[in-house]
């Protein structure tokens, strides 16, 4: 019988202690596999016209890396985030047939989780499908955030540590980095730190859910929290759920 106060626990650790991708492709993959049959995980970078792959199969030492052509990245958006079945799919590494793929879109990467079949059996039989895959949107959604938050602050420090043109371009009042817009020009966003970082993804969990923090649908769920632990965070951060109502 599969768990779900316990899966959404060993999801919600997963991904909070494994802040980088690599280390999240083998947390996660865990994780799962304690709960519904993993056959492999996949994380896919395009470079180019090639994709760098990462495959593993949870739970055993039969890894695999290369490139393929970037195709093999071009999800359609509406398949993002969505089981879809697959006619017995032969896996990289896994020995298990691939009855069923989730993929979810980090930053610039895309995760690819492979389910044997008996594993899309057991989520029908607890009726756990829809909820496993909204979770793990709301988490790849965060990590996405945090991804792209901590690639954009080794861009600004990286551009301090150069050396200056000029002897008054030593000194930066604020760290910008330039975003283009739809009109062409650019304008400067401001770097977040971690706790800004976080406001703007619990705000954002919020927003989406017009500020309800408990229960199925609620932003404790979405972000993986107790409702108790997003409540404490949040007067940490001075959000008021009010102003999302």
């Amino acid at each position: 019988m599969l768990d779900r106060a316990a899966l959404l626990h060993d999801l919600a650790l997963a991904f909070g202690a494994n802040p980088g991708l690599r280390r999240l492709l083998v947390g996660l993959g865990e994780a799962l596999n304690r709960h519904v049959a993993i056959v492999e995980m996949e994380l896919g970078q395009r470079r180019g016209d090639r994709a760098r792959l990462t495959v593993i199969e949870p739970g055993q030492v039969r890894r695999w890396s290369g490139e393929r052509s970037s195709r093999v990245l071009e999800v359609p958006p509406a398949e993002l985030g969505c089981l879809i079945r697959c006619d017995q799919e032969v896996g990289r590494v896994g020995i298990e047939p691939i009855a069923g793929r989730i993929r979810l879109a980090l930053g610039d990467h895309r995760l690819g989780i492979a389910l044997a079949q008996r594993a899309i059996d057991q989520l029908e039989q607890a009726d756990a499908t829809a909820m496993l895959l909204a979770v793990l949107a709301a988490h790849a959604r965060c990590s996405s955030w945090l991804v792209r938050t901590a690639a954009v602050s080794q861009h600004a420090n990286r551009a301090r540590r150069a050396p200056a043109v000029e002897p008054a371009a030593a000194v930066v009042p604020e760290v910008a980095v330039a975003v283009a817009v739809a009109d062409g020009h650019a304008e400067p966003t401001p770097v977040l730190d971690f706790a800004e970082a976080q406001r703007d993804a619990i705000a954002h969990a919020l927003a989406s859910t017009h500020g309800k923090i408990y229960g199925q649908g609620g932003a404790a769920l979405l972000l993986g929290l107790k409702p108790s632990t997003l409540q404490s965070k949040m007067r940490k951060l001075g959000l008021d759920r009010g102003q999302f109502v």
